[in-house]
């Protein structure tokens, strides 16, 4: 079952789980942390692909790494990726868990990439005007690139808006080419 259905069912399983639980949100958080872990960091992909070093292992390496972080859903969530053997699943799996968390009319997360760090007045007034114009709770974080030079780009869900200076300039490169 290392397919993207097997994902999209692991991941439906797993989200249904969480609406058990009431943690849904927290879930769809960790998850979306667990994500990111594996895109940025090679020994954590490695970790989760490798079939030398021992499930166990894994798992006792993992709760060391992420004691306090996660919480037993998460753990039991990796720990049945990596006996299914689908570890390098990860990011299907937690893409299918946002998805699902957004059909239910769960918060939509929205992703803040400017040049330098936004306040965290700034932050809350951007949430509040998209959840008014989208009509549903939304939850905004932020990062730093400095390659954008100035404006700001958008992730909703899926969707990316790039009002950033570097994409100006590429356009306009573009058209007078």
């Amino acid at each position: 079952m290392g397919t993207r259905a097997g994902a999209r069912r692991f991941a439906k399983a797993a989200f249904r789980l969480a609406t058990q639980q009431a943690v849904q949100e927290d879930f769809v958080d960790r998850l979306q942390g667990l994500v990111r872990a594996f895109r940025e960091l090679r020994g954590f992909r490695h970790l989760m692909a490798t079939r030398r070093i021992p499930i166990e292992k894994k798992m006792e390496f993992l709760q060391t790494a992420y004691a306090g972080i996660l919480s037993e859903l998460e753990f039991g969530v990796l720990q049945l990726l990596l006996e299914r053997n689908m570890g390098l699943q990860l990011p299907a799996v937690g893409r299918a868990v946002a998805r699902l968390a957004q059909a239910e009319g769960a918060t939509l997360a929205v992703m803040v990439t400017a040049p330098q760090r936004q306040s965290p007045e700034e932050l809350q007034a951007l949430e509040e005007r998209i959840s008014k114009e989208t009509g549903r709770p939304t939850r905004v974080s932020s990062r730093v690139d400095a390659s954008l030079l100035g404006g700001i780009r958008l992730r909703l869900g899926n969707i990316l808006i790039d009002g950033s200076l570097s994409r100006r300039l590429a356009l306009m490169k573009e058209q007078l080419a």
